[in-house]
């Protein structure tokens, strides 16, 4: 429900947060999809009016991010980017001043020199024997992978088949408020953390773990927050952990406000392809569904990596399906890291299995909606076991259709 405060105008969010001796962070961003760092200056940015300081990555010690531990931590993602740069957009200086405009204008004065590297921009590519891995200590770029548990299901009784191939885009996830983020120390070595996001117990725990502080020293406040949609749902996020850090060697209060810019190429959503095979009855009857889903990570594989596991379990929908042979993977590629966005998981699933129905009702000349009749599950199939391993306690699909 929506506050009068907010309604009124007058509620208040990170970014109009005060703080004595508040400072200002800007980042400056790799212009590069994959390369390595050459060279770095950083000195005309430390000698403009109003810097109190520019932080490299061997200059904050900060543990790079890793929150999901079905994920292997060689994909974990430097705060900062150190000696290699592995999507356009990724942080590699720090540059923090008295005001945001300040901030802004110094951070044009660092010069860094880049040594371009073949990238991998498209998840189609991975497996082409010419394509680049990533990442050297892991030995492909398929970060996560889910074999089918049951590659041979049983079809007998198919009398058509429908195959279907489609992408889901990249999305932004565009909030009106981006990450925002006050990070201000406070006695005895503790910081108090004022962030939007959707997560603070898993804020608390990743700005700790990446600082190496206990947790009973990080105090993660959250104010109203200007839209999430899944675009705030990771606690491992690279800027707050810069601005904790800072706040930290500083002794100062620290504000990072993300502008537009920023959030539009950081903080995305979806990217999926899938391949669909309906086996049905000449009369409309779904069988069983085959299908592999490749979801693209992005340079650092976080909360999107994991979703088509979400994604095989409710492929079947509310259909009764009897079989399905079903393989997922997330791959990492040269792109911004992916993270959730409204329902993932379930929304791709969505698409994959009715897109598909609709080409196969079409194939069958039956009205759509007729298709979907014949294979919703009825009231009376409940508790039932989906193919997938997913239980359904209750259901009236037929009355919602």
């Amino acid at each position: 429900m929506t506050t009068p405060e907010i309604l009124r105008g007058e509620a208040l969010f990170t970014a109009d947060a005060q703080a004595p001796g508040l400072l200002h962070l800007h980042f400056v961003r790799s212009t590069c999809a994959s390369a390595r760092i050459v060279a770095l200056s950083t000195d005309d940015a430390k000698a403009f009016p109003g810097v109190v300081a520019v932080f490299c990555a061997e200059d904050l010690p900060i543990i790079p991010v890793w929150e999901i531990a079905l994920l292997p931590e060689d994909f974990a993602q430097p705060p900062l980017a150190h000696h290699l740069v592995r999507y356009v957009g990724e942080k590699v200086v720090a540059v923090v001043a008295e005001s945001p405009a300040i901030a802004a204008d110094a951070a044009e004065l660092v010069v860094i020199e880049y040594e371009p590297l073949p990238a991998l921009t498209d998840m189609r590519d991975v497996g082409v024997e010419a394509a680049p891995v990533l990442f050297p200590e892991h030995p492909s770029n398929v970060c996560l992978h889910w074999p089918s548990d049951n590659p041979t299901p049983d079809l007998s009784g198919t009398e058509v088949v429908t195959s279907v191939s489609h992408s889901i885009p990249r999305l932004s996830c565009a909030p009106i408020e981006g990450h925002a983020i006050v990070a201000t120390p406070q006695p005895g070595g503790r910081l108090e953390i004022l962030v939007s996001t959707q997560v603070p117990v898993a804020a608390q725990r990743q700005i700790a773990r990446s600082l190496q502080m206990e947790l009973s020293d990080v105090r993660v406040v959250v104010p109203n927050v200007g839209g999430g949609f899944g675009g705030k749902a990771a606690g491992g996020v690279c800027e707050h952990v810069v601005v904790a850090a800072a706040a930290r060697f500083l002794g100062r209060p620290v504000s990072f406000i993300e502008d537009r810019n920023a959030n539009l190429s950081s903080m995305q959503g979806r990217g999926v392809r899938n391949h669909v095979k309906l086996h049905a009855t000449s009369d409309g009857r779904v069988l069983a569904i085959e299908a592999d889903s490749t979801a693209d990570a992005g340079a650092y594989p976080n909360v999107g990596a994991v979703e088509p596991g979400k994604t095989r379990m409710m492929v079947c929908g509310p259909y009764g399906i009897a079989a399905a042979n079903i393989t997922a993977q997330a791959v990492v590629t040269n792109l911004p890291p992916v993270g959730a966005y409204r329902g993932p998981g379930r929304s791709e699933a969505a698409v994959m299995l009715e897109r598909t129905l609709d080409v196969l009702a079409d194939a069958l000349c039956i009205d759509p909606v007729e298709i979907r009749k014949r294979n919703l599950l009825t009231a009376d199939a409940f508790p039932y076991l989906a193919p997938t391993g997913l239980e359904y306690d209750s259901g009236t699909y037929h009355e919602l259709l």
